[in-house]
C-alpha cells in the first residue's frame, strides 16, 4: 500500500503545478476549451512527465501541514508561469484596443472570446491571431516543456 501512496503523492503533486500552467496558459487556458478537456490534458500530461520528474518529487511528509504547504508552493509556482503567460494575450488585447482607436474603428464592438467581454473589433481580432499563431508555431508545447524544466529551476519542497 505504501508503493501506491507515493505514486499518489507523486503525481497529485505533479498534478497541482502541472494543472495550474495549462489553466492558464495561452492556447490551453482558452475560456473556449472547455475545462473537463483542460483537466483530461493536465492529467494526461502528468502521465506522460511523471516518470522523468518522479526522482525530483520529494516524498510525502509525515504531517498535514507540511503536504499543505508543498500542495500549495507547486500550486503558486504553476499560477505565476501561467499567469505570465496569459499576460502576453491581454498585452495583444491592448494592443489591438490602441490600433482600434488610432484608426477610428474604436467604437466597433465585439465579444472577444479570449478575454470575455466586450471590446474593440480591432482587439477581438489581435487575440484571436494571437491564439491562432500560438497553436501554428506550436508555442502551445512550449508552455508544457517550461512546466516540466520548472520542476529542476524551482524543485519542490
Amino acid at each position: 500500500m505504501d508503493f501506491i501512496s507515493e505514486y499518489a503523492w507523486a503525481g497529485a503533486l505533479l498534478f497541482v503545478r502541472i494543472g495550474a500552467v495549462l489553466m492558464l496558459a495561452p492556447g490551453w487556458g482558452e475560456s473556449a476549451v472547455p475545462a473537463r478537456f483542460r483537466l483530461s490534458a493536465a492529467m494526461l500530461a502528468v502521465v506522460a512527465v511523471a516518470p522523468a520528474l518522479l526522482p525530483v518529487i520529494p516524498p510525502q511528509p509525515a504531517s498535514t501541514g507540511d503536504a499543505i504547504g508543498l500542495i500549495l508552493f507547486e500550486a503558486m509556482v504553476g499560477l505565476m508561469m501561467g499567469a505570465a503567460a496569459r499576460m502576453f494575450m491581454s498585452a495583444t488585447a491592448v494592443a489591438g484596443q490602441a490600433a482600434a482607436m488610432q484608426t477610428g474603428l474604436g467604437f466597433a464592438m465585439q465579444l472577444d472570446p479570449t478575454m470575455g467581454e466586450q471590446g474593440a473589433l480591432l482587439g477581438a481580432f489581435f487575440s484571436l491571431i494571437a491564439v491562432l499563431l500560438i497553436f501554428a508555431a506550436g508555442l502551445h508545447h512550449w508552455m508544457l516543456e517550461a512546466a516540466v524544466d520548472s520542476y529542476f529551476t524551482f524543485p519542490p519542497g
